[in-house]
C-alpha cells in the first residue's frame, strides 16, 4: 500500500494501513476512529522550498496540517483594440500582456522582458486591468456605444479624433472614468429612450462634474482632464442643447489648452484636442465679439512637426484651423472700423488681415483632399426641393473638414463684402468674384446636408454638426437678397433664407434646443459679417 492515502490515525501512529473505506482494517481491529483528509488538497501539496530541503514528500508527524498552495503569477492585461465579429453586431475586445512578458529561462526561473507594445505608450498610456475589473466593464460599455462601425465612419467621429484616445486611458483616472460613464449614460438616454429624466445620466453627470471641478481646482491640466472636459461637452449635447451647459465646457477647454500650449504644442494629443475644439471656440468668439483664444500662432508652429502633418488631410486640417481662428479677429476689426470711420490704423489692420486670408487660398489642396468625394442624387426630401445633387463623402472626417472649409469661406466673403461696402479706396477687392464665391460656398454647404442626414439615424450627430454652418450660410442668402439686381435673385435669396432657417430649427428641436426666430438669425449674421454689434 502507498503511504500517500493512509488514514489519519495510521499516519500519526506510523503503522501500515490497508486504506479501506470508510474504516481501515487496523482501525476496525483496534476500534479506533478512522478519518481520511485526502479531500483537502493542502495535505498533498508541499511548499517548493521545503521540498528541496527534505527528501521525503510526506509531512512529518506534528507538522502543520496545512501547507499554503503556491501563488499563481497573474500577468496584467492591457486593452489593445476592438475587433468586429464576422456575423452580427458584436465586437471582440483584444487584450495583451501589459508591457512585460514573462518567459522561462533555462534554470526554471522566470524573467520579465519588455514587450513590443511598450513604445505605443507615448501617445496613449494604457492601464493594467484584469478581465473582470470594473474598468473593463466600463470599457465594454464604451465598446457598445461605439459599436462595430469603423472609427472613420462612426458618427461620434464628428466630434474629433480624440475619441480614439479614450479606451486606452480608461482605468487610469477617476475623473476620466466618471466622464466616460456620463457620456455613455447620456448617449443611451438620447439614442434608446430620448427621455432624459428616467435615465441615470443626471446623477452620473452630477458626480462626474464634481470630480472634474475638484481636479481643476487642484490645477490639473493633464491630458486625462482635457479628455474629460471634451466628454462632458459631448454628454451635455446629448442631454439637450437648450441647457447651454456645453458652452461652459467649450470655454473651459479653450482656456486649459491655451495654458498648456502657450508657447508650443507639447505633443500630438494637444494638437488633436485643439483641432477638435477650435470650431466651437471660434463660433463662441464670433457671438461674443472677442478674439479666439487659439489665435496665437500655435497651430502654425505645430505644422513644423512632421508627425502631425504627415498627410495632405492633416496638412489642410491644420492650415484651415489656423485661418479659421483668425475670423473672429477680422470680424472685430471690421466692426470697429465701421464704428470709427476715422480710425485709419484699425481699418488698415482689417484690410491687411482680409487680404492675407483671401490670398492664402486652400482651394487647390482642399480639392485634392476631397478628390474621392462623389456627387449623388439627393435623397433627403428637405434638401431635394432646392438641390437635386449632393456630396457623398468617404468618411466622417472628410465631411467635417468640408463643412468647416465652406463655413470659413462664407464668413470670410461676408467680411470682405462689408469692407468693400465701407467705400474706403483701400479696400480694393474683386467684388464680383467674391460675391460669386460666396454663393458657391453656401451652395456647397447645402450639398453636404444630405450626407449628414443619412449617416446614422440612431446617432444623428453629423446632422447636428451642420446646424451652425447652415445658420452661418444664412448670411450669404441674406446678402444675395439685399444686393439683388433682379427679381429672380431676390426671390432665391428669400427662399434659401427660409430653407436654412427651417432646416436648422428642425434639427435644433430634435436636440431639445429652442429654435431661433428670423430676426435673431439675421442679427447674428450681420454681426458675423462685421455690420453691427
Amino acid at each position: 500500500m502507498t503511504q500517500l492515502f493512509k488514514c489519519d490515525t495510521c499516519r500519526a501512529r506510523k503503522v501500515k494501513c490497508d486504506e479501506a473505506r470508510p474504516q481501515c482494517g487496523e482501525c476496525r481491529k483496534r476500534a479506533r476512529t478512522c478519518t481520511y483528509r485526502t479531500r483537502d488538497p493542502s495535505v498533498l501539496v508541499l511548499d517548493r522550498t521545503s521540498a528541496t530541503k527534505t527528501r521525503s514528500s510526506t509531512p512529518r508527524a506534528g507538522a502543520s496540517a496545512r501547507v499554503s498552495p503556491p501563488q499563481e503569477t497573474s500577468i496584467p492585461l492591457r486593452f489593445r483594440n476592438l475587433r468586429p465579429t464576422e456575423e452580427g453586431d458584436g465586437v471582440f475586445q483584444v487584450f495583451a500582456p501589459d508591457r512585460w512578458s514573462v518567459r522561462a529561462s533555462k534554470n526554471g526561473k522566470t524573467r520579465e522582458e519588455p514587450s513590443i507594445d511598450a513604445r505605443e505608450r507615448n501617445l496613449c498610456p494604457a492601464p493594467t486591468r484584469s478581465l473582470s475589473s470594473p474598468e473593463n466593464r466600463l470599457l465594454s460599455r464604451w465598446a457598445a456605444v461605439m459599436g462595430s462601425n469603423p472609427a472613420y465612419s462612426h458618427p461620434l467621429q464628428a466630434f474629433g479624433h480624440w475619441m480614439a484616445l479614450v479606451p486606452a486611458r480608461i482605468g487610469t483616472d477617476v475623473t476620466l472614468d466618471l466622464a466616460v460613464q456620463y457620456l455613455i449614460d447620456s448617449s443611451e438616454a438620447y439614442r434608446l429612450t430620448r427621455q432624459i429624466n428616467g435615465n441615470p445620466a443626471r446623477s452620473t453627470g452630477e458626480k462626474a462634474l464634481k470630480s472634474l471641478q475638484s481636479a481643476i481646482s487642484s490645477n490639473r491640466t493633464d491630458h486625462s482632464i482635457a479628455l474629460a472636459i471634451k466628454m462632458h461637452f459631448v454628454a451635455e449635447v446629448f442631454m439637450g442643447l437648450g441647457t447651454y451647459y456645453y458652452v461652459l465646457h467649450v470655454t473651459g477647454m479653450a482656456r486649459m489648452l491655451q495654458n498648456r500650449v502657450s508657447h508650443r504644442c507639447e505633443d500630438k494629443v494637444d494638437c488633436v484636442l485643439i483641432e477638435a475644439s477650435y470650431f466651437e471656440e471660434a463660433t463662441e468668439s464670433l457671438l461674443n465679439g472677442r478674439d479666439c483664444v487659439y489665435d496665437n500662432g500655435i497651430l502654425a508652429r505645430a505644422m513644423q512637426d512632421s508627425s502631425i502633418t504627415a498627410t495632405d488631410f492633416d496638412t489642410v486640417s491644420v492650415m484651415l484651423a489656423e485661418q479659421f481662428v483668425k475670423i473672429p479677429r477680422l470680424a472685430r476689426l471690421v466692426r470697429e472700423s465701421s464704428a470709427r470711420p476715422d480710425d485709419v490704423e484699425t481699418f488698415s489692420q482689417a484690410v491687411a488681415l482680409a487680404n492675407e486670408l483671401y490670398l492664402d487660398d486652400l482651394e487647390p489642396l482642399m480639392n485634392k483632399v476631397l478628390s474621392d468625394t462623389s456627387i449623388v442624387p439627393t435623397s433627403a426630401y428637405k434638401v431635394a426641393t432646392y438641390f437635386s445633387e449632393s456630396f457623398h463623402f468617404s468618411s466622417i472626417d472628410l465631411y467635417t473638414l468640408a463643412t468647416r472649409y465652406y463655413t470659413y469661406r462664407t464668413l470670410l466673403f461676408g467680411l470682405l463684402q462689408t469692407l468693400y461696402g465701407s467705400g474706403n479706396p483701400s479696400a480694393h477687392f474683386y467684388i464680383d468674384k467674391i460675391e460669386g464665391q460666396d454663393i458657391q460656398a453656401a451652395t456647397a454647404l447645402a450639398m453636404c446636408v444630405d450626407y449628414a442626414m443619412n449617416v446614422d439615424l440612431s446617432f444623428p450627430l453629423a446632422s447636428l454638426r451642420v446646424v451652425a454652418p447652415i445658420q452661418m450660410a444664412f448670411g450669404t442668402w441674406l446678402r444675395l437678397e439685399k444686393r439683388a439686381r433682379n427679381a429672380a435673385d431676390a426671390q432665391r435669396g428669400r427662399q434659401m433664407q427660409e430653407w436654412s432657417l427651417e432646416l436648422a430649427n428642425g434639427l435644433l428641436r430634435d436636440w431639445k434646443a429652442p429654435p431661433d426666430p428670423l430676426w435673431m438669425i439675421r442679427v447674428k449674421n450681420e454681426a458675423f459679417a462685421g455690420v453691427r454689434w
